[in-house]
C-alpha cells in the first residue's frame, strides 16, 4: 500500500463528528478514518499513544493498534472475547508496549 492511500484510509472522516467507541463509551468528538478509529483526544483502549495513532478492535478480543509516525504498532489475539476485561488491561497494556517499542 502507498503512504498516500494509507493515509487517505487513515484521515479522519467528519472529524468532529460524535460517536461511541464500544465498551469504552461516547466521545465528543470521536474520529475515525475509512475503517480504522483514529485515537484523538480520547482516553480509551489506546492508552497514551499519539493522536495521529489508529486501530481497531473486535469482539473476538483481538486489537491492531498502529503509529506510522512513530513506526510503532502492535497486533493481539486471544482466545476470551472482547469483555470487561479488555476495557481494564488494554489502555495500560497498549501503553507499556508503545514505551518499549520507543525505547528499543
Amino acid at each position: 500500500m502507498s503512504n498516500e492511500t494509507r493515509d487517505r484510509i487513515v484521515k479522519p472522516y467528519l472529524p468532529e463528528l460524535d460517536g461511541i467507541v464500544p465498551g469504552f463509551g461516547r466521545f465528543t468528538p470521536c474520529p475515525w478514518g475509512l475503517g480504522p478509529e483514529v485515537r484523538g483526544e480520547k482516553q480509551h483502549w489506546m492508552g497514551d499513544w499519539a493522536k495521529t495513532s489508529f486501530g481497531h478492535f473486535g469482539q473476538s478480543g483481538a486489537l491492531m493498534l498502529l503509529n506510522t509516525d512513530e513506526g510503532v504498532g502492535v497486533v493481539a489475539t486471544g482466545t476470551e472475547p472482547f469483555g470487561q476485561w479488555a476495557v481494564k488491561l488494554w489502555p495500560e497494556w497498549t501503553s507499556a508496549a508503545r514505551a518499549l517499542a520507543l525505547r528499543s
